[in-house]
């Protein structure tokens, strides 16, 4: 049992780093089409 809620932290672990990335990524984006916008 303890070791499939370990396998499940460390599923979520990678997806959140995933999920992050993708966020920032998303983020920097909207940013640069801000930018874009301005001129």
């Amino acid at each position: 049992m303890s070791n499939f809620i370990l396998q499940s932290m460390d599923f979520i672990k990678k997806n959140l780093i995933k999920i992050n990335r993708t966020l920032m990524f998303l983020d920097i984006h909207q940013k640069v089409r801000l930018f874009f916008r301005l001129f």
